[in-house]
């Protein structure tokens, strides 16, 4: 039980610091972008703290991803497009961890 929670909390460590170096490698505008987002979705949700700032780091993740596939398999291209699928799938995930059922339904027709 002992290495499965020392498991556990070393992968989230990990995964925790990853995301933490993509928000790091995006540029001033973009974080500037990603931010504004974020307040906006933090107003329209009622989003805690908490969330918000998952929130931002997520679409930081999510930006920094695909601006790395496309850097590396040129845009437009069909790796690229797959990267970005892949991507997207993941930030689905993340935003399904992080807002609630109420918050992801508004989320969704906001969109629409």
């Amino acid at each position: 039980m002992k290495k499965i929670v020392t498991g556990v909390a070393a992968t989230l460590a990990v995964s925790f610091a990853m995301n933490a170096a993509a928000v790091d490698r995006i540029g001033f505008q973009a974080r500037e972008r990603l931010e504004r987002e974020t307040a906006e979705m933090t107003e329209n949700l009622s989003l805690s703290a908490e969330q918000s700032e998952k929130m931002l780091e997520i679409k930081s993740v999510l930006f920094a991803s695909n601006r790395d596939a496309r850097n590396e398999h040129g845009a437009g291209s069909a790796e690229f497009n797959e990267a970005r699928k892949q991507n997207m799938r993941a930030f689905q995930k993340d935003l399904q961890d992080t807002l609630t059922e109420d918050q992801l339904k508004k989320h969704r027709s906001s969109r629409s």
